[in-house]
């Protein structure tokens, strides 16, 4: 990625421009596709940096398209080298893809440990995994709810069993 964009994407993050201000000043030739966000992204998942992966996270929501992201995303979930979970958690819950089913439990199932940074406790990172599992609403992703009402940390198996109170399918 080159300077300018990087520059324009650390404006985005500081609040200085929005998405839409940046990617109207995106240098002429710079393509914006799918393809290149992705290699954009895995690469700088590759270099372990969190710096960098934030970076690059914010091209791909500059791309506006999460759908079209579900697998990255998904893989995004469980890497530790950004600080941005609690967003894509939030994206996977609004994209509500059954395919993020096995990335949150594998989520939920971790000690958390790549989420300190958040100084959220177990039962708050929890609840942004229950609202992305009652969003995909399918069999599997309520009895994943369920799987945790009684297995985890407390915090964790409280908040799953709450979820499952909101939907009025009780434990």
């Amino acid at each position: 990625m080159d300077e300018k964009v990087k520059e324009l994407l650390r404006a985005v993050a500081r609040g200085q421009i929005s998405y839409a201000e940046a990617a109207a000043r995106l240098p002429a030739g710079f393509q914006l596709t799918k393809e290149h966000v992705e290699a954009e992204v895995r690469a700088a998942m590759g270099q372990s940096d969190p710096d960098e992966l934030d970076l690059a996270l914010n091209l791909l929501w500059l791309y506006n398209d999460d759908a079209q992201f579900i697998d990255l995303l998904n893989l995004l979930l469980l890497v530790p080298h950004h600080w941005s979970h609690q967003v894509v958690a939030r994206t996977l819950q609004d994209v509500a893809s059954p395919s993020s089913i096995p990335f949150i439990r594998a989520a939920l199932e971790s000690t958390f440990d790549y989420l300190e940074y958040t100084a959220s406790e177990p039962g708050v990172i929890a609840k942004w995994f229950s609202w992305a599992l009652c969003s995909i609403g399918t069999p599997e992703a309520i009895q994943t709810i369920r799987d945790f009402t009684t297995r985890g940390r407390k915090g964790v198996r409280r908040e799953m069993r709450y979820r499952l109170q909101q939907m009025g399918l009780e434990p």
